[in-house]
């Protein structure tokens, strides 16, 4: 399976949002888990 992921998600997690992190980190572990990932472009 393949996720797209939004870039906000990257955001929060590169930045290491203090709101976010936890959670965007979590989703994008277990997208990763069930297969490949895509980023989404800025829109």
């Amino acid at each position: 399976m393949t996720t797209a992921v939004d870039t906000n998600i990257l955001i929060d997690v590169l930045n290491k949002d203090k709101r976010y992190f936890e959670s965007s980190r979590r989703l994008l572990i277990t997208a990763l888990k069930k297969g490949s990932l895509i980023i989404n472009e800025v829109v």
